[in-house]
């Protein structure tokens, strides 16, 4: 689930980072990834990229989903979750229904409470917005990139126009050009959960909204097979999301098949781990030995890499930067903004190095 919470410690944008870190980071190691980032800005210099956005946009302003649900069980049950810490999406999503079935009404306005305040948003949104994507689908339940897309008019455009939430008719959302589809529900200042405006978070919630032939099933469907798509922060952990994604694959791979005509790609883009773009970077260097951690690391990046490729995606890495800034400063560079230094959440307006 690529849900977060809102932290006492909002990020904002401050001083700028050093150009060595933008080229750092936009240099993508390995020849696959770099030929996989050039066919993404190819479609997304073309309009026709549609961004997939989840919580890992959010870092620094948000929690991560465990917290949310802690949070949300604590206030409903009175105690702490069991075992949170180590919960997988699927225990998530039950603690989520313990304390939903506990108290609706609590359950509903801890989420209100947790997402009708409005932080200061990381500036990946501002970026990710004038970037030339065609729309926006998300997991999150904030309303920080339907601001962003709503600030980038002339005419300022409400934040209810470009919003399209679930349960409400979502196809819509692709005949017009930068509007926002929240699949889990949309909770903002404007918009309060409840059994008529629902979230997504609780396992009966996920339930009714991927029932066979449901409304939004029939929307992802259509938008993994007939759109494409980039995933930003987002790791598709949610087994509902997976199964659709799969089922939208084999369609692809049978239309493949049967017409021989291309396939709009999907792409999947994730930072790369640090002994892949340190090896990268010393690829003019006299070989060395591997230590075992970089062994380690460069295992679990290709299996993680087969992983995604198994499931119809292309695979786009880019290095890592500390503060997860490395997302910010390739989403500045397709914003085509000229300073191309990212602001520091964290440093006290000091330049990042």
């Amino acid at each position: 689930m690529d849900i977060a919470v809102q932290t006492d410690s909002a990020r904002e944008c401050q001083p700028a980072a050093a150009a060595d870190s933008v080229a750092r980071a936009v240099r993508i190691p390995g020849g696959n990834h770099e030929y996989g980032l050039r066919e993404l800005e190819k479609h997304l210099d073309g309009g026709e990229l549609i961004a997939f956005v989840g919580s890992g946009t959010s870092n620094g302003v948000y929690d991560s989903w465990s917290s949310l649900v802690g949070r949300i069980y604590k206030a409903c049950v009175g105690r702490d979750a069991p075992d949170l810490g180590s919960a997988n999406p699927q225990r998530l999503i039950e603690l989520a229904e313990v304390a939903k079935q506990t108290s609706s009404a609590v359950y509903h306005r801890t989420i209100a409470e947790v997402f009708a305040r409005q932080p200061q948003t990381r500036c990946v949104y501002q970026y990710l917005a004038k970037a030339g994507f065609r729309n926006y689908v998300t997991t999150n339940f904030d309303c920080l990139i339907a601001d962003a897309l709503a600030q980038l008019e002339t005419d300022a455009r409400s934040r209810s126009s470009v919003v399209f939430p679930y349960p409400g008719p979502l196809l819509p959302a692709l005949q017009e050009k930068k509007t926002v589809v929240y699949i889990h529900g949309y909770v903002g200042p404007d918009s309060v959960p409840s059994e008529e405006n629902p979230v997504v978070l609780a396992s009966s919630e996920f339930a009714l909204a991927y029932e066979d032939e449901s409304p939004l099933k029939s929307f992802l469907t259509q938008l993994f097979v007939e759109y494409a798509v980039c995933f930003i922060g987002c790791r598709l952990q949610e087994l509902p999301l997976r199964s659709v994604l799969s089922a939208a694959t084999r369609i692809r791979r049978t239309r493949k098949q049967k017409f021989s005509r291309p396939l709009q790609p999907l792409f999947i883009l994730l930072e790369t781990w640090s002994a892949s773009t340190q090896l990268a970077e010393e690829k003019n260097c006299p070989r060395r030995a591997l230590s075992g951690t970089e062994q380690i690391e460069i295992a679990t990046e290709q299996d993680e890499t087969r992983y995604y490729q198994d499931m119809g995606l292309n695979v786009v890495r880019y290095a890592p930067v500390a503060n997860h800034l490395g997302l910010d400063i390739l989403a500045k560079k397709w914003a085509k903004i000229e300073d191309a230094s990212v602001h520091s959440p964290s440093r006290g307006g000091l330049p990042y190095e």
